[in-house]
């Protein structure tokens, strides 16, 4: 049974070697952000502690927000980059037994529209 592209499946995280790259560079993004969006907190709350540096303070935990709402769209994103990824197992050419109807149409010189070829 051919597994369905859907968002959120952990299953699909290592199913190739290419969803494996497409997880790693979203984790590295991952990293990035929250690293960037804690650093941008740490400091805005230390800034808080004198009235001359609040401006800037207030500036960076926007920016830290900002951060934080990254996380969440990434995340979406990465997914719905693994959806549209062929599943290996999908492939009916690499099931046991299993062929590509329009594959075997073409190594026998018919047409079969789609259709299943009887032999």
């Amino acid at each position: 049974m051919a597994n369905t592209a859907r968002p959120f499946d952990a299953s699909r995280f290592d199913a190739s070697g290419a969803h494996r790259a497409v997880y790693r560079r979203y984790e590295i993004a991952y990293t990035s952000i929250d690293l960037v969006a804690g650093v941008a907190f740490l400091i805005g709350s230390v800034l808080f502690f004198w009235k001359a540096t609040e401006t800037a303070a207030i500036w960076l935990f926007v920016a830290g927000s900002v951060f934080f709402v990254l996380r969440p769209l990434a995340r979406i994103s990465r997914e719905l980059e693994l959806a549209r990824l062929p599943v290996p197992e999908d492939d009916p050419a690499k099931q046991p037994g299993g062929e590509d109807v329009r594959a075997r149409s073409r190594h026998d010189g018919r047409s079969t529209g789609g259709r299943p070829v009887c032999s």
